[in-house]
């Protein structure tokens, strides 16, 4: 892994409108180990550890910050991050932090926060489930069809109105094989972006992209990988949970679910069943035991 002090910023993109990358750190091969303070950080923060996200805001704003001083005065700027329903993930998390962290510095730009609609979300079969949580470990035409699913059903959403003839800074924690970043980008040229400056974690260079997109999944994993671990955070009231971290919880065996469920103080509890509620997802006749554990229905 690449890890400088300076951004490492990437070659343009050939889209419609002008756009380039900034990273943390490029990951060239699999890692021997995942030691770092970026690999430690990174599983929490998907989850919606706030220690975790606030550790990678402050260095995202450092990147921010040199985007913004190198445009003029005239400038006006917008943050984003790719769209969710109503749980964020972690990248929105990153994009609220950061615009906090900005204001905090003195620096004025809009937050315009992008929603899915529930069909986007809606689970139908658990096998469709299980593929939807595990993205991290498909090949590239799998994410190119899943994109491209969620890019057909996109609501409209008013709020793109906001990117109209702004310069956008649009937060995600990585990059593999760029489609995300494809499908994102298409969406702000036609909204009406005049430029676009992609902020993320760690970018996978492209031969170990291509060879190995299942690294996202290795790097996701890196931590936080056991049953008690996980446990504590979903318990730790400080936690934002992510619709990742419902995810994983909902695509656990019964008995570990059950088992999870256990460690739960009653607080956390009724929170994340309020949460998974709000979700709408998974209150449906595919989790009606879990909700029914959740609910205290036992």
């Amino acid at each position: 892994m690449t890890e400088s002090p300076f951004p490492l910023a990437m070659d343009p993109l050939k889209d419609e409108i002008p756009a380039r990358m900034l990273v943390l750190a490029s990951v060239a091969e699999p890692p021997r180990d995942y030691d770092g303070d970026l690999f430690g950080h990174y599983p929490g923060m998907k989850l919606g550890r706030m220690s975790d996200v606030d550790f990678f805001a402050g260095k995202l704003c450092d990147l921010a910050a040199q985007v913004l001083a190198e445009g003029t005065a005239d400038d006006e700027w917008v943050l984003t991050a790719p769209a969710y329903y109503r749980l964020p993930a972690g990248a929105n998390l990153l994009a609220e932090r950061m615009h906090s962290m900005l204001c905090d510095r003195g620096v004025a730009l809009s937050l315009v926060a992008l929603r899915q609609s529930f069909e986007q979300i809606a689970v139908h079969s658990l096998e469709e489930f299980r593929l939807s949580h595990d993205y991290s470990l498909s090949p590239l035409a799998q994410r190119v069809i899943e994109r491209q699913r969620l890019h057909d059903m996109a609501p409209s959403d008013p709020s793109r109105r906001r990117f109209a003839k702004r310069k956008v800074i649009v937060v995600n924690d990585i990059h593999v094989t760029g489609t995300q970043q494809r499908f994102m980008q298409l969406e702000l040229a036609a909204a009406g972006a005049s430029e676009c400056h992609w902020l993320y974690i760690f970018h996978i260079e492209d031969e170990l992209a291509r060879a190995c997109p299942e690294i996202e999944h290795r790097i996701n994993n890196s931590d936080l990988a056991d049953l008690d671990s996980y446990a504590a955070l979903l318990s730790d009231p400080a936690t934002r949970h992510t619709a990742r971290c419902l995810a994983r919880l909902f695509n656990t065996e019964p008995d570990q679910f059950r088992y999870l469920v256990a460690t739960l103080q009653p607080n956390a509890r009724e929170r994340i069943y309020r949460l998974a509620r709000d979700e709408e997802r998974y209150d449906i006749p595919l989790f009606a035991e879990k909700m029914r554990l959740l609910a205290g229905s036992d």
